[in-house]
C-alpha cells in the first residue's frame, strides 16, 4: 500500500486558478434619489409612479435605487420654494441624485450653474427663451442633464387650427407657470403668430369662474396649456365652462384632459411612459459613470389625435371625415340595431351586393352566350320564307280569274354544315375564353 505524499497534494491544492472557486456576487451600489415637484397636482402620484417604476426596471440588479419618502419634497408653485428645495437636496448628503419633476423645477436647476451631484431636469419647455445651457445637443454644464418636454405648443396650435376655422383664439395659460417662466408667454405668442388669428392670452389661477369671465364675446375657439395647478374639481368646471359656451377647445396635455371633456388632443397616453423611460436612461448612464452634461436633450414625444365625440355633439362642432377616421374617438355613442349578423350572414350578404361579382357572373353568362352562338353554326339550318297577293275585287273580277284576289306561297329549305375549319375553330376559342 503506497502513503500519499502529503506535501505534493498542498502544492497541486495551492496552485489551483483562484478563477476555479466560486464568484461572490457583489452588493449594488446603493443610489438615493430626490424628487422636487412643482405642487400638487391631480396626477402627481400616477406620472411620479410612472418615472419610479421606469427607473428601478432598467437599474435593477446593477444598483440598489431607492427613492426615500424625506427626499420627496412637493411645493407650492412658488419660484422660492421650488429653488429652496433644490438646494437642500444638493446640500443633503444622503440624497445621490435629484430629478426636477415640473415646469419650474426644471428652470430653476437649468439656472443654478455647476452642480455638486447629478440633476435631471426634464421639463424645459423652450431651450432657447428659457436661455438654458447648451453646449451642441447637451446642456455642457457639469452634473446637468436636461430634456426638452414632450408638449409642443406650436405643433398643436397648428394642428388646432386646421381642424377648425377660428379668427379669434383664447389661449389658457397657467398663472404660477407664466410668473414663474415668463419666457412661456413668448412661446405662446411666438407659436400663434403664423395662425394670423387674434390671440388673446388669460391667465387662469385658482379661480376657473374668473378665467372663464375673461374670454371676450366673439372667442371662436379655445387652447389650453398644461394647468396643473388647478385641483381636478376645478379643472373640471374650467372644461365644462368651455364646452357650455359652444367654444371648440384643444388641450396640450393630450388624451387626459381630452377624457374630461376638451375636444381635441394631440399628446397621446404613452407620452409620459415614453418620456419616463428616457429619463431612466439617463438615470442609468449617469450611475455608469457618464457625466449627466454630455447626455442629449432633444426628445420627441409622438403624437396621435383624440377627439372628445360627446363635446361634439354637445357643442354642435364635428372634425371632418378624414380627421375622424385616423383619430381616437371617445364618447362614442353605439346604438342598438335590430338586425344582428353572424359571420356566414355576413359573407353571403358581402357576396350578394358585391358588384365586382356580379359583373363576373354577368361576364361568364355572356361567355355562355357566345358558346351558343358558335355552336348554332354547326347545327342543320331551316329557312322558311313565304309571298301574300292581296288586290281588290274589282280587279280580280276584270282579269276573268288569272289574278285573285288573294294568292300566297310558302317555301322551306334545309342546309347541313357538313365541314367548316372556321366555325369549328370559333367553337374552340369561345370554350376556352
Amino acid at each position: 500500500m503506497l502513503k500519499p505524499n502529503w506535501w505534493v497534494v498542498f502544492i497541486a491544492a495551492a496552485l489551483v486558478p483562484a478563477w476555479a472557486a466560486p464568484a461572490i456576487p457583489a452588493t449594488p451600489k446603493a443610489v438615493r434619489i430626490g424628487i422636487v415637484t412643482d405642487g400638487p397636482w391631480q396626477h402627481n402620484a400616477a406620472v411620479k409612479q410612472t418615472f419610479v417604476k421606469e427607473i428601478l426596471d432598467l437599474t435593477s440588479g446593477d444598483f440598489d435605487v431607492t427613492f426615500p419618502e424625506v427626499l420627496d419634497i412637493q411645493c407650492d408653485y412658488r419660484v422660492e420654494t421650488v429653488r429652496d428645495a433644490l438646494d437642500r437636496l444638493l446640500g443633503d448628503d444622503s440624497c445621490d441624485m435629484v430629478l426636477a419633476l415640473g415646469v419650474i423645477a426644471s428652470n430653476e436647476a437649468t439656472h443654478m450653474g455647476a452642480l455638486p451631484k447629478p440633476v435631471i431636469a426634464p421639463f424645459i419647455i423652450d431651450p432657447e427663451l428659457q436661455n438654458t445651457p447648451t453646449d451642441g445637443a447637451a446642456s455642457g454644464v457639469k452634473n446637468l442633464s436636461y430634456i426638452t418636454s414632450p408638449f409642443n405648443v406650436r405643433r398643436d396650435i397648428d394642428a388646432f387650427m386646421s381642424y377648425v376655422e377660428f379668427d379669434t383664439l383664447a389661449v389658457l395659460a397657467s398663472e404660477p407657470y407664466v410668473e414663474a417662466v415668463p419666457e412661456l408667454t413668448d412661446k405662446i405668442k411666438m407659436a400663434t403668430s403664423a395662425t394670423g388669428a387674434a390671440v388673446i392670452e388669460i391667465r387662469v389661477g385658482n379661480s376657473p369662474q374668473a378665467a372663464l369671465n375673461k374670454i371676450p364675446r366673439g372667442t371662436d375657439a379655445v387652447f389650453m396649456t398644461g394647468l396643473t395647478h388647478l385641483p381636478a374639481d376645478s379643472m373640471q368646471a374650467l372644461i365644462d365652462g368651455v364646452n357650455d359656451r359652444k367654444l371648440p377647445s384643444f388641450s396640450m396635455m393630450g388624451r387626459m384632459d381630452v377624457e374630461r371633456g376638451v375636444l381635441f388632443g394631440l399628446s397621446p397616453d404613452t407620452t409620459f411612459p415614453r418620456f419616463a423611460r428616457r429619463v431612466a436612461l439617463h438615470v442609468q448612464q449617469i450611475l455608469m459613470g457618464v457625466e449627466p452634461g454630455t447626455l442629449p436633450i432633444a426628445f420627441s414625444g409622438g403624437e396621435r389625435l383624440t377627439v372628445n365625440m360627446t363635446t361634439a355633439r354637445k357643442i354642435g362642432v364635428f372634425p371632418n371625415w378624414e380627421v375622424i377616421t385616423e383619430a381616437d374617438l371617445v364618447g362614442v355613442e353605439r346604438k342598438r340595431v335590430a338586425a344582428t349578423w353572424g359571420m356566414r350572414s355576413v359573407m353571403d350578404e358581402a357576396m350578394r351586393v358585391n358588384r365586382d361579382l356580379a359583373a363576373a357572373e354577368r361576364f361568364v353568362a355572356a361567355g355562355k352566350q357566345d358558346v351558343n352562338k358558335s355552336v348554332s353554326g354547326l347545327l342543320p339550318q331551316i329557312d322558311l320564307d313565304g309571298h301574300v297577293s292581296v288586290i281588290d275585287g274589282d280587279r280580280a273580277e276584270a282579269s276573268f280569274g288569272t289574278m285573285p284576289a288573294r294568292s300566297g306561297r310558302i317555301r322551306a329549305t334545309g342546309t347541313q354544315l357538313l365541314w367548316s375549319q372556321r366555325a369549328w375553330a370559333d367553337l374552340s376559342i369561345q370554350k376556352n375564353v
